[in-house]
């Protein structure tokens, strides 16, 4: 597998760079980025923060 290749964080939560409390603040940030009117699909916070939440943690 990569991750037992490189060791490199599989999802948010092992990355230690990012905290759930975060999260709010990021979801902000994204939707007044004006990269996201690039994006293929519209996102707003909502679909921003269940981005993270999936993110957050490996699949069960």
């Amino acid at each position: 597998m990569i991750f037992d290749a490189t060791g490199l964080p599989r999802c948010l939560s092992e990355s230690g760079k990012v905290d759930k409390s975060q999260f709010a603040r990021i979801a902000d940030l994204a939707v007044d980025d004006g990269a996201l009117m690039f994006n293929p699909v519209e996102a707003d916070r909502s679909d921003v923060l269940s981005i993270l939440e999936r993110a957050w943690s490996l699949p069960a």
